[in-house]
């Protein structure tokens, strides 16, 4: 019956496939977080909001954690790294406010965001018209330093954790396999004019690729070990260095920049305090104006109503496919049905912890600009009250199953659960080990090892359960959902017909509304299969000054402050 329904979803995805083949900008970025908005991108390069004052002596003092391990756009991975870069460097497209204050892309190095051109092969072509700023050193900015990072970050030898931000990009699986950049569709026809060419369409492209730490411009001939010495810097974005020294970054804006006119902070001064504790303090003092990671004290004394900043991670059970212990359906669902949520939660003593209601966590955009999680729906019900008829319902899959008695349970072979070794893991993995043994008479092994053994364990597929955190790289639910897509790196314990024709058709789709559905469906497919099993999602904490207003988030760990302004308390 499974096999006649699986057939019948696949045939009707075919056909789909018409329907889909709208053109190639018929699915453009939908970059408001107004969910009724399905366009409204500024994509000439000018924002909407209202001239504002003079910028001239705005200074706002910014907290972050720690100073980042590297400088190199390609090479960070923190999201204190990502949010100093998205200010030293201008990318092809940037974060901005509409008039309502809805969150935007607009121009940043490009006059404008193009749209994309459909070739006759199903290839999509982007071509850029860069406007000619100028990096630090006053050299101009051109499309072949574009080309340069974006094959730079495509090259397997970089190593960088963000190579696969250009996965849609047509020759990048050519170069990951033989380490030949030159096999990327990116080019520089003109000294201001940087090519494109996407395997298919790809809905988030401008939003959230264009906008990426990882893909803004990198020179070529900068001195050796530049990404560690910031006197050897080259950066062409809206900020610009002027010291660096005793843990605290200055950068103000340069007269040459474009947009200077509409930048509300003529300086920016990054301080770097990894206590939380002490962070919390120089807010409180007046010493900075926005701190990112409060103190768990702080977080205690927030009201109930207080909830984290998006972020884009989750922390889930992940099942091996090639597990015959746990080939049963049946099993893997009343794995999941008897889990308490609420007990893990309360097992981190964490206020930045919420309970995973899916895969894709709140704060990730649909493709018409809303919230994904939002518009497509919990998929699984955290309410106490709920846990017993959840529990009720996986032991009728155990029967259903044949697994009610020790016999049958034994002969199901060792189960083994994996995790990253600290406290508040084996906690978590102590518990559901108890649950699975109480509930369901299953006989749970613990392997608790190092972060490094989990992912080549799960890498390689030799693990049974895995309990991992995963993290998007984008603000699409693709980010996450890719990972179980065959040929992808981390999906190789997983493959579902059915799964690959929903991703593909999402992929290749050109209207939005049916994006949106596939990839719910594909969310589902994941979650109802039991192949994987959300715990919690983990947010941020960040406070701004009551003084100042305007702060943009990206919903992936971003932070923009370009734009705020300091309020007139007079």
């Amino acid at each position: 019956m499974k096999k006649m329904i699986a057939l019948l979803l696949a045939l009707i995805m075919v056909f789909s496939l018409v329907a889909c083949s709208g053109s190639a900008d018929t699915a453009k970025d939908t970059t408001t977080t107004d969910s009724t908005t399905t366009d409204t991108a500024d994509t000439t390069g000018s924002d909407t909001t209202a001239e504002p004052a003079s910028t001239e002596g705005s200074v706002i003092n910014v907290c972050l954690a720690s100073e980042p391990d590297t400088i190199d756009p390609a090479l960070n991975s923190a999201v204190d790294g990502a949010t100093m870069l998205a200010h030293l460097f201008s990318g092809l497209a940037k974060w901005s406010q509409d008039a309502d204050g809805n969150l935007q892309i607009i121009a940043d190095a490009a006059t404008e965001l193009p749209e994309g051109v459909e070739n006759e092969d199903g290839t999509v072509t982007y071509t850029f018209r860069l406007r000619g700023g100028k990096w630090s050193d006053g050299v101009e900015v051109k499309a072949s330093d574009f080309v340069y990072a974006w094959q730079r970050l495509a090259d397997p030898a970089t190593a960088s954790p963000n190579a696969a931000l250009l996965e849609m990009v047509a020759g990048y699986r050519q170069v990951r396999s033989s380490g030949d950049v030159s096999k990327l569709q990116v080019s520089a026809p003109e000294e201001n004019t940087f090519v494109v060419t996407l395997s298919n369409r790809c809905a988030y492209f401008l939003s959230a690729v264009c906008t990426a730490a990882a893909t803004m411009p990198v020179r070529s001939e900068q001195p050796k070990n530049w990404q560690a010495d910031p006197t050897a810097l080259c950066t062409n974005g809206a900020y610009r260095i002027s010291e660096w020294k005793n843990g605290l970054l200055t950068a103000t804006v340069p007269e040459s920049y474009y947009d200077q006119r509409r930048l509300q902070m003529s300086t920016l001064v990054f301080r770097f305090e990894t206590d939380a504790a002490m962070r919390t303090e120089l807010l409180k003092k007046n010493e900075v104006d926005f701190v990112l990671g409060l103190s768990q004290e702080e977080l205690a004394d927030e009201p109930e109503t207080w909830t984290p900043d998006s972020y884009p991670q989750v922390m889930t059970l992940l099942v091996n496919q090639m597990a015959q212990s746990l080939a049963s359906e049946e099993l893997r669902q009343a794995m999941s049905l008897v889990i308490d949520r609420n007990a893990l939660a309360a097992l981190t003593e964490s206020r930045l912890v919420t309970l995973a209601t899916g895969l894709i966590p709140g704060g990730i955009r649909n493709t018409m600009g809303g919230d994904f999680r939002t518009e497509s729906g919990d998929l699984m019900n955290n309410d106490p009250e709920a846990l017993t008829a959840a529990r009720e319902k996986a032991a009728e899959l155990m029967q259903q199953a044949g697994l009610t008695d020790p016999s049958s349970l034994a002969g199901l072979g060792q189960v083994t659960l994996l995790y990253e070794e600290n406290d508040i893991n084996a906690k978590l993995a102590q518990l559901l080990r108890d649950t699975w043994r109480d509930q369901l008479g299953l006989v749970v092994t613990l392997k608790g090892v190092t972060g490094e053994e989990v992912q080549r364990d799960v890498a390689s597929g030799e693990f049974t359960i895995a309990m991992v955190t995963l993290k998007s790289d984008r603000n699409d639910a693709m980010g996450l959902l890719r990972q179980w897509a065959s040929g992808s790196k981390e999906g190789e314990f997983f493959y579902s017909h059915a799964y690959d024709m929903l991703m593909g058709v999402a992929a290749d789709c050109g209207e939005v509304e049916v994006r949106d559905a596939y990839l719910e469906d594909a969310e589902r497919l994941l979650l109802e299969t039991g192949y994987v099993c959300p715990l919690y999602f983990t947010g941020q904490s960040s406070r701004l000054s009551s003084a100042y207003t305007g702060l943009l988030t990206d919903g992936i760990g971003g932070y923009y402050f370009s734009y705020v302004v300091q309020q007139n308390n007079g």
